[in-house]
């Protein structure tokens, strides 16, 4: 305790540097314990239950013409069959979206915006949440009953004033459902996250006339998830997969049409990773964290090193009243300990500080992501720090000679100190170099051309608006607004992701491939996107659909060449679109071909040809083409919309906004090596500051006596940036050469990449060796300027 006391005493002392380690080491907990915890939690998706590593999701595969793909969604009545063809499954269940999100209407006009999930009654065997009130089991058996989360309760007036309760979709009056139950909110960490409604699966037929949750083959838009048996392995269900597929699936119609399915499972768990992006970000993540918090340790090491010198005589005199080793050991240690506790402290006032862009960055509240699990592991580099920063210095100071109290201590350390400023200079040289990429790779995905132009788009939504009478009245009143240049309408954007559907032809009963379905576009939609027809014409526009009208891409004509030998010439050939075709004789004539256009984003493309069909009026978006994309602009959009649709809950985004928000993952990224890479940086300057100060101190009377004898300032200067150019040059190479094989790793993950160049690792090199020069001229320049007579009057 006396130890600790005598630290605390000591932390303003003169020449230690104790507030720069502090500093240091505060700065660097922040940094590197959210991107250790961040690690952690993407790491542990989906384990918040008991049995997770025995649950699955199920994946579709499918070849179709040659054609190899797969699905995280499947038909309705898989999950089930399943359970009844595989008895290594213990349980099964599977969910998917009955309505989108709406507004839903409670007794006394209580009115909440929720999205309704529709899932079966076995969806809580599989992930066993907490069930607050109510027979979860009995609630999800019944017709037009429901299951609604604690935070939906609270917003009704209460877990007991919900029960029983009856809600009502404004959109969707058949859709009224009673609250049978109140289930714990899913954590964050967890694929149902913010899923705060699901109905009953039985409601599904009653509110629709085709029974999609029994269904095969097509619909591929549900959920399916299963928990094998204690001791099964998921190989184990291949026999009971295929003898499901062979009994409920016709397998002549399969043959005919060319495809083959099947069905595997992965782990519950490692679906939130299976991106090759999420993998690569963990991997970087993981890496920056250990080069920071290293880089952290050694600068604090680097300072104590620096120390020994000043502080051999105490030590030595300490010796000399009776002090042992272990003593020094414990001053060590408690000087350590006082400065982690004080750093620790510092490190989550930081945090705290940040907290809105650290949660911006992470996408989860700070205390779920640094508080779970990973905590042990957070608590083991703390550890490690004590017992390195403990240890090192004790040895060194056990190691001083009693002698030099007297005669004093010229040891100056300086493999230690190069070695740990080499290490330095590779991690800043690495996260710099890594930071460049990234940024370079940020801003061609945002300004590559995509195929279309949305350049000052904005983009309408109106809940439920397609359910009002005057909703179709929007087009043309936003067409009158000065502020306006063009407006049309769609299904769905591009950038998000698109529903499939298969091709077929007369006369050939094949599925020939399948397409990205863009659904509909209203009057006006290539003109306002601005894309390219290279064949035939756009849509005949102010008809009705009997026109029966398809255009197609590039891609999909170039599919039907190697298919069928169409040699380019589609515009007025027919086909048979599913889902669009309810029979074999119900064909579309494509009318025109446009240019290739990207679907999706780089991170996660959709290479499928792509169709589009026109509808006029009363799609769910409303594009808006403003002659200047500003606030004021879009607060007018918005006035007008809400006047024609009163009520309605109304959003108005940029498109532009929408492509950075896809982006979301590499910008998180972006930043938070930025992040690393200037702390690290800053934590190797001060390094080399401190190194440049007590090679100074050391040397200054060698200095003085080589200025005697007619050396310059120059020269002067000359030596100290020699003696660190041998080793910051290789350590600056080998950081940029770490930095391009991450880089080439990383960019793996992208369809689309920019070119590593070699010059662009070399302009940071040559940066970061400008700044390591100034620092070392402008640290000595004192003393290899001053009057030598200063250094040497002591002699």
């Amino acid at each position: 305790m006396r130890d600790i006391i005598n630290a605390i005493r000591n932390l303003g002392r003169r020449g230690q540097h104790n507030v720069v380690k502090i500093l240091c080491l505060a700065v660097g907990l922040a940094l590197g314990s959210v991107m250790i915890a961040e690690v952690w939690y993407e790491k542990n998706y989906d384990t918040w239950f008991s049995g997770h590593e025995r649950t699955y999701r199920v994946y579709l595969s499918f070849s179709m013409n040659g054609q190899e793909g797969e699905s995280r969604f499947t038909s309705g009545a898989t999950a089930m069959g399943l359970r009844k063809y595989c008895p290594q499954v213990e349980a099964a269940t599977r969910w998917c979206e009955l309505l989108g999100k709406g507004q839903f209407i409670a007794a006394g006009d209580k009115r909440i915006m929720e999205r309704c999930r529709v899932a079966d009654s076995c969806l809580f065997d599989v992930f066993p949440q907490t069930i607050i009130a109510g027979d979860v089991k009995k609630t999800l058996s019944q017709p037009f009953y429901c299951a609604v989360s604690r935070d939906l309760a609270e917003r009704l007036g209460g877990v007991e004033e919900a029960l029983g309760t009856r809600i009502t979709s404004r959109d969707f009056p058949k859709v009224s459902l009673t609250i049978g139950a109140v289930y714990e909110d899913f954590p964050l960490s967890s694929d149902l996250r913010n899923e705060h409604l699901f109905c009953s699966m039985a409601t599904w037929n009653k509110v629709s006339d085709w029974d999609s949750p029994n269904n095969w083959v097509g619909n591929e838009c549900y959920h399916a998830y299963v928990r094998l048996r204690e001791g099964a392995k998921p190989d184990d269900i291949k026999i009971g997969v295929k003898k499901m597929i062979e009994e409920n699936i016709d397998q002549n119609m399969l043959k005919e049409a060319g495809i083959e399915l099947d069905y595997y499972l992965v782990k519950a768990n490692e679906v939130h990773m299976d991106s090759d992006f999420a993998k690569t970000m963990v991997m970087l993540l993981s890496v920056l964290a250990a080069v920071l918090l290293f880089s952290m340790v050694m600068n604090y090491l680097l300072i104590i090193i620096g120390n020994v010198l000043t502080r051999s005589r105490e030590m030595a005199v300490r010796k000399c009243f009776g002090a042992g080793n272990g003593n020094i050991l414990s001053i060590t240690f408690s000087e350590t300990l006082v400065h982690l506790i004080i750093a620790s402290v510092l490190a989550t006032l930081l945090i705290y500080v940040c907290k809105g862009s650290i949660e911006q960055l992470l996408g989860a509240p700070v205390e779920v992501v640094v508080f779970n699990r990973g905590t042990w592991l957070l608590s083991a580099i703390l550890l490690a720090i004590i017992v390195v920063g403990g240890m090192v210095p004790a040895w060194l100071y056990s190691h001083v000679p009693v002698t030099s109290a007297f005669r004093g201590y010229h040891t100056s350390r300086r493999r230690w100190k190069l070695g740990l400023l080499a290490f330095q200079f590779v991690a800043s040289a690495t996260l710099v170099a890594m930071l460049v990429v990234i940024h370079r790779q940020y801003t061609m995905m945002m300004d590559r051309y995509m195929g279309y132009d949305y350049d000052r788009l904005a983009i309408v939504e109106v809940n439920g608006g397609q359910q009002d009478e005057n909703y179709s009245k929007c087009e043309e009143e936003l067409a009158r607004q000065p502020e306006v240049e063009m407006v049309s309408s769609c299904t769905c954007l591009p950038l998000d992701y698109a529903s499939g559907n298969n091709v077929m032809v007369p006369g050939d009963p094949r599925n020939l491939f399948n397409i990205a379905d863009l659904y509909y576009v209203g009057n006006g939609y290539i003109k306002l996107m601005n894309m390219k027809i290279i064949d035939g014409k756009g849509f005949t526009e102010n008809s009705d659909s009997t026109m029966r009208e398809v255009m197609v891409s590039r891609y999909f004509v170039e599919k039907m060449d190697s298919l069928l030998h169409w040699n380019g010439r589609a515009v007025g050939k027919k086909v048979f679109i599913s889902e669009h075709s309810q029979e074999l004789n119900d064909l579309f004539t494509i009318c025109g071909v446009y240019e290739n256009i990207h679907i999706g984003n780089i991170t996660d493309p959709d290479t499928r040809p792509s169709v589009m069909f026109y509808n006029r009026k009363n799609n769910p978006y409303i594009l808006v083409r403003l002659h200047h994309l500003d606030e004021a602009s879009m607060k007018a959009v918005r006035r007008t919309v809400e006047r024609l649709c009163p009520g309605r809950e109304v959003q108005v985004v940029t498109y532009p906004s929408l492509v950075a928000d896809s982006y979301q993952d590499v910008d998180s990224l972006r930043k938070v090596v930025m992040a690393a890479g200037v702390v690290t940086f800053l934590i190797a300057l001060i390094g080399l500051v401190g190194y440049t100060i007590d090679e100074v101190n050391r040397r200054r009377k060698e200095i003085a006596i080589r200025k005697v004898n007619g050396a310059k300032t120059k020269d002067i200067l000359v030596i100290f940036v020699r003696s660190i150019m041998w080793i910051a040059v290789p350590s600056l190479i080998a950081g940029c050469i770490i930095a391009w094989q991450l880089s080439r790793q990383w960019l793996m993950a992208f369809s689309e990449k920019i070119t590593l160049s070699p010059m662009v690792f070399i302009g940071c090199m040559i940066i970061l060796l400008i700044l390591v020069i100034a620092i070392i001229i402008a640290n000595s320049y004192k003393i290899a300027s001053g009057n030598p007579v200063k250094y040497l009057k002591d002699e």
